[in-house]
């Protein structure tokens, strides 16, 4: 288990792990086999940072309590060149309500009823 502060970095260095970036307080992050449980501070944001490449039509959808937290802003990050090459994907959340919440993420097509592959993340909110 890690403690993180500021801008920190969950996961192995490279594009194909999740990234989670906490503002402005600390938390605590661990990594158990495709679910994550990051700590977050009530009334502040938190970042999910997923590798991404919607060239292939696949995207990153959270699926996620909306009592609990709320979907503040999704960006995508790429290189600046090299058509059909990958990026990041990230979701800026805003803790509202004190408790556990889970954000489920998808990476599929949003046409398709399958899914490639999922990350769950479970929130604590203090």
């Amino acid at each position: 288990m890690r403690n993180l502060r500021s801008i920190s970095y969950v996961g192995a260095q490279g594009n194909d792990h999740p990234i989670v970036v906490a503002y402005p307080q600390a938390m605590q992050c661990c990594d158990l086999v495709n679910k994550h449980s990051v700590r977050a501070e009530l009334g502040n944001t938190f970042e999910i940072s997923q590798p991404s490449n919607p060239t292939t039509g696949y995207k990153w959808i959270p699926l996620f309590d909306q009592m609990h937290l709320e979907l503040k802003a999704e960006t995508f990050e790429g290189p600046s060149s090299g058509l059909g090459r990958g990026g990041r994907q990230q979701f800026t959340f805003f803790a509202k309500q004190r408790g556990k919440a889970e954000i489920r993420f998808v990476y599929k097509r949003p046409w398709e009823n399958s899914f490639l592959k999922q990350d769950y993340y479970e929130i604590i909110i203090d």
